[in-house]
């Protein structure tokens, strides 16, 4: 399941420059496979605080935190 987009990083972090420095794109799918490794439920709508969570990730694969 994909959880995040680059519409819904830049959305949750109110931030169009996010993965100025990294790929967004893989940063997305990153972030995607990471939260999926959580067991997490396939939800209808994602909650904004998943969205958040994956949001943040996406920002620190970007800047090479992770």
């Amino acid at each position: 399941m994909s959880y995040l987009s680059i519409e819904t990083v830049t959305a949750s972090l109110n931030d169009a420059n996010w993965a100025a420095n990294g790929d967004g794109h893989l940063s997305v799918m990153l972030a995607n496979a990471w939260l999926s490794s959580k067991s997490l439920p396939n939800f209808e709508i994602v909650p904004t605080d998943v969205l958040m969570a994956g949001a943040l990730i996406a920002q620190s694969i970007a800047k090479g935190e992770m």
